[in-house]
């Protein structure tokens, strides 16, 4: 296919986006921990493994991941793409 017969792509929206500074009522970092206090009442807490080196911002993506998806499955999709 040449170019000039190239359609162009549309980028597809998420349809349901959420605003994570709405949801988040607080962050604790207790290495090795990460815990989110939601509004909603609820928490995630999420552990860095042994010899894991402690990072706030791939705590806060993991709780923030595993409260999206109702912490199931999201460690599958990781396992898949990070190999």
């Amino acid at each position: 296919m040449k170019s000039s017969e190239m359609q162009p792509t549309k980028q597809k929206k998420w349809e349901n986006s959420v605003d994570l500074d709405k949801e988040i009522d607080h962050v604790v970092f207790n290495d090795p921990a990460t815990i989110v206090f939601w509004k909603d009442g609820t928490k995630t807490v999420t552990k860095c493994h042994a010899g894991d080196t402690f990072n706030k911002e791939t705590g806060l993506a993991m709780c923030i991941i595993r409260k999206l998806t109702k912490n199931k499955h999201y460690n599958n999709v990781f396992e898949k793409y990070c190999q």
